[in-house]
């Protein structure tokens, strides 16, 4: 993992070094996350049923792509096929 190391005395705050402690925890994340696949659900996003093909979603966390991001959420949303299209599910053993 990469660390920022100041002196003694201290140094200078520059941008550039913000930018590399956030990519530093980003790649320790996304390494951590790679244990469940490369898109998941990590928190929320719950499909509820609210009439024939029509579903609210709720807000949550995905993996796609090893990157973390945020589902603000959806309703009203219209599918056509219900239990088919929102999940892949895989089995572990």
């Amino acid at each position: 993992m990469q660390q920022l190391i100041t002196p003694n005395g201290g140094m200078p705050l520059e941008l550039d070094d913000l930018n590399w402690m956030q990519g530093a925890y980003k790649e320790a994340i996304s390494g951590l996350l790679k244990i469940y696949a490369e898109h998941c659900i990590l928190y929320g996003c719950v499909p509820t049923n609210t009439s024939g093909t029509i579903y609210d979603v709720t807000e949550g966390f995905v993996l796609i792509d090893g990157e973390v991001r945020y589902f603000a959420g959806v309703t009203g949303l219209s599918m056509p096929t219900p239990g088919q299209w929102f999940f892949r599910t895989y089995d572990y053993y």
